[in-house]
């Protein structure tokens, strides 16, 4: 019964309710509503009564409906001090993730071998191994060493001077395969917007982490200074915590400056959200022939053919491929040519740390929070289980 509820409920896809209407004390319709065109399901009824119960009566739309609409769920839901912001969506979000948790947390793993195919237990062992705090801090912070070397990057950071540093398409290529990471090269399949019975490879522009575009643009700011102040001391310290507070290999301080400065290189190459509007304008669908002919410096068909004989389907010249962002590519793609092989590694290094250290024990979620207390203004850390729950969602 336990193994087929988890099933159940990780099925389970979270349904936004959007109501165009709903009759209050005020303003309600003067003709007769038809009782067939109501909604008179349980989750009908529990959604308006929801909405009406967040509705502040006392006040009149007509005068104030900010008031109206907004008030009494600003005095009833106070924003958690581990977010920075909350609402429906968010508060929808963390039901489910608390029904995830009593689900996960109440069921037993019968055993099955570490490679087995079901995807009840993969799910359940993973969630166990990010809740198991047992393993020693250094142990931890080893296995994440092991994961850096699992990738090709043998130390970290890497010196200026270091010669036996792979190609970097080679350790992008590992960041895929192994960690589902696609940082500077947004490579993807998804459904083919104009066909969507057909999945297709997509590539965009990078997709920035805590820190975003605009404050490696903008750094004058005084808000965008005090992020990227925060972002260099963050560098700095899990720099300290994976060399034991070595500065043999690079200075920790010379290694943010460098990756600070790589990603303001990177962010000059995208453009806004706001010059991204039109889906329509920026969908251009071309092959992999194509886009490497174009690009002949950089391997895009190697890594391609690469990731996909993984899984063992081949991809040729015909291989169709959308590319939502040309400018970025052609930019992109020669400033890669020109880049030190260590600032690439590092960057690469860097990245896995961002997204894999906060899992790994208390010194580096303590410092993941300072991060994002800075950017976010979050008060304290989300709990381990909430992490581990969107871990795995993802």
């Amino acid at each position: 019964m336990g193994e087929l509820r988890l099933r159940n409920v990780l099925s389970v896809i979270l349904v936004y309710f959007s109501l165009s209407s709903l009759g209050t004390t005020r303003g309600l319709p003067t003709e007769k509503v038809s009782v067939r065109d109501v909604c008179n399901t349980t989750e009908c009824e529990e959604r308006a009564k929801f909405l009406q119960g967040i509705l502040n009566t006392s006040a009149d739309p007509c005068d104030d409906f900010d008031q109206y609409v907004c008030k009494k769920w600003l005095d009833t839901h106070p924003i958690p001090a581990d977010q920075s912001s909350y609402g429906v969506f968010t508060q929808l979000k963390a039901d489910l993730e608390k029904e995830l948790k009593d689900v996960l947390g109440n069921a037993t793993l019968s055993f099955h071998p570490p490679d087995s195919p079901n995807i009840t237990h993969k799910i359940l062992r993973a969630y166990q191994s990010c809740m198991n705090e047992n393993t020693s801090e250094e142990n931890s912070t080893e296995a994440l060493r092991g994961i850096l070397r699992d990738v090709g990057i043998a130390k970290w950071p890497v010196s200026d001077t270091d010669t036996d540093i792979p190609e970097w398409n080679e350790t992008f290529t590992k960041l895929v395969l192994k960690l589902g990471l696609t940082p500077v090269v947004t490579l993807y399949v998804l459904e083919d917007m104009r066909n969507v019975t057909n999945y297709v490879l997509q590539m965009d522009q990078h997709i920035f982490g805590i820190v975003g575009r605009n404050q490696f643009l903008n750094q004058s700011d005084e808000h965008n200074g005090k992020i990227i102040n925060a972002y260099k001391e963050y560098i700095v310290n899990v720099t300290k915590l994976m060399t034991n507070g070595s500065t043999r290999q690079k200075d920790p301080s010379a290694l943010a400056n460098e990756i600070v400065d790589f990603e303001v290189q990177i962010a000059n190459r995208t453009r806004s959200q706001a010059a991204r509007r039109n889906y329509i304008a920026r969908y251009n669908k071309v092959t992999v022939g194509e886009l490497q002919n174009n690009h002949s410096k950089f391997p895009l068909m190697e890594i391609v053919q690469n990731i996909f004989n993984n899984i063992s389907i081949s991809v040729g010249d015909e291989e169709p491929v959308i590319v939502w962002d040309t400018e970025y590519y052609k930019s992109v793609f020669d400033f890669l040519g020109t880049v030190n092989r260590s600032t690439l590694q590092n960057y690469f290094g860097f990245h896995i740390i961002l997204n894999l250290g906060p899992r790994t024990n208390d010194r580096f979620r303590n410092l993941d929070h300072k991060l994002q207390n800075a950017v976010t203004g979050a008060a304290k850390p989300k709990e381990r289980w909430v992490t581990c729950i969107n871990d795995l969602q993802k």
